[in-house]
C-alpha cells in the first residue's frame, strides 16, 4: 500500500520542479465504446527507454538504501554506527534520489530525518525545495512533517517562496485530505502568498457525490421512505377437489396506498473553516479591507477577485504567479 502511495504521488516532485517530457505515443486500439483512443508508449522510443533506465535506477538506489538503513539504523542505538550511516546518507543529494529518501526513512529516528532535512535545505535547488515542501505537507508521519516545515520556513526565510514550494502548495489545496489542505492554506497565509488565493477560493469547499448516481458507479436508490396504508385481499381461488370433498387454495396479495418518497442520488459539501479563516486573514491584509463579509460564496469570492482584487493590483508589485484562476481546476 505505502509503495503504491509512493509511486503514484513522490514522483511528481520531479515534475513540479521542471517540465517533464513528453513520451511519444502509438494509438493500439480503441475503447469498446470507441470515444476515445487508447495510447500506449512507444517502448524503442528514446524517451521510453531514458524513463526505463530511470526507473531501473531507481530501484538500485531503493535497494541501497534500503541496505544502508539495515546496516546503520534498523534496530541499533550504538551512536558510532549510525553517525556512519548519517554520514554516507548526506552524499545522496542527486535530485532522482529525494523520493525514495523519503521513502525508505520517513520513520526513521530523529537524527535520520533531521540529517536528510538539513541535507535538502542545504542544497538550495528547486527539487531540493519541492521536496522540503512535499515532506512538511504530504507524508504521514507528524514526525517527519514537523521537522521538514522547520526546513521549509528556514528555506523560505533566506530565499523567499520558490515556484516549486507554490507548486506543491497548490497541489495540497487541491487534496481532499483535510490536514494536507489546512496546512498548505496556514502556510500560504503566514508567508502571504498572494499567487494562491484562487486556489484557496476553490479549496473552501470539498465533497464527494455519493450513493446511486452515475459518478459512483452504483444503480438503485439510497433509501426510501413510504408513507401509507397496506389492504390485504385474494387476489385468486383456486378449487382444490377430491372424491367427496372439495376445497379452495387462495392467493393473498397486498394492496398499497399512499406516497413513497425516493432518494436516488445525494452529494456531500465540507465546508473548510480553517481553509476559509486563511482565505480571509490573506485577503484582508493584502487588500486592505475586510473579506469575511463575503463568507462562503464562491460567485462572490469570484467576483471580488476579477472586479475588484486584481484591479487594485495594478499598481502594486506583481505578485507571485498563480496557478489557476478561481474558475480554473
Amino acid at each position: 500500500m505505502r509503495s503504491g502511495y509512493f509511486s503514484r504521488h513522490m514522483a511528481l516532485i520531479s515534475v513540479i520542479a521542471s517540465a517533464a517530457s513528453a513520451i511519444p505515443a502509438t494509438v493500439a486500439s480503441a475503447q469498446a465504446d470507441s470515444s476515445a483512443p487508447v495510447l500506449i508508449a512507444d517502448p524503442t522510443s528514446p524517451a521510453s527507454q531514458h524513463k526505463a533506465a530511470q526507473n531501473r535506477r531507481r530501484i538500485e538506489l531503493e535497494r541501497e538504501l534500503a541496505k544502508l538503513r539495515a546496516t546503520h539504523f534498523r534496530a541499533t542505538r550504538n551512536t558510532e554506527l549510525r553517525q556512519l550511516g548519517i554520514t554516507k546518507l548526506r552524499t545522496y543529494t542527486a535530485p532522482e534520489s529525494y523520493p525514495s529518501l523519503l521513502k525508505t526513512f520517513e520513520r526513521e529516528g530523529d537524527d535520520v530525518r533531521r540529517a536528510i532535512v538539513q541535507m535538502l535545505v542545504e542544497q538550495g535547488t528547486e527539487e531540493a525545495d519541492a521536496t522540503l515542501a512535499w515532506a512538511a505537507i504530504m507524508l504521514n508521519n507528524p514526525a517527519f512533517r514537523a521537522d521538514a516545515l522547520e526546513g521549509l520556513r528556514w528555506r523560505i526565510g533566506e530565499a523567499g517562496v520558490t515556484q516549486p514550494m507554490l507548486n506543491v502548495l497548490d497541489i495540497a489545496l487541491q487534496s481532499e485530505n483535510e490536514s494536507r489542505a489546512n496546512l498548505a492554506a496556514e502556510i500560504a497565509d503566514h508567508y502571504e502568498i498572494v499567487g494562491l488565493i484562487p486556489r484557496l477560493i476553490s479549496a473552501q469547499f470539498s465533497g464527494n457525490p455519493g450513493g446511486g448516481g452515475r459518478e459512483s458507479g452504483r444503480s438503485g436508490d439510497l433509501a426510501f421512505i413510504a408513507i401509507g396504508r397496506q389492504v390485504a385481499f385474494v387476489s385468486d381461488l383456486t378449487p382444490v377437489v377430491s372424491d367427496s370433498a372439495v376445497g379452495f387454495d387462495p392467493t393473498v396479495s397486498v394492496a398499497s396506498e399512499g406516497t413513497v418518497i425516493a432518494i436516488h442520488d445525494a452529494a456531500v459539501t465540507i465546508y473548510r473553516t480553517e481553509v476559509h479563516r486563511s482565505l480571509v486573514g490573506l485577503t484582508s491584509r493584502s487588500w486592505g479591507q475586510p473579506t469575511e463579509s463575503l463568507g462562503y460564496d464562491y460567485e462572490a469570492w469570484k467576483r471580488w477577485y476579477f472586479d475588484e482584487f486584481l484591479p487594485s493590483q495594478q499598481t502594486s508589485e506583481p505578485a507571485q504567479e498563480a496557478p489557476d484562476s478561481p474558475g480554473g481546476d
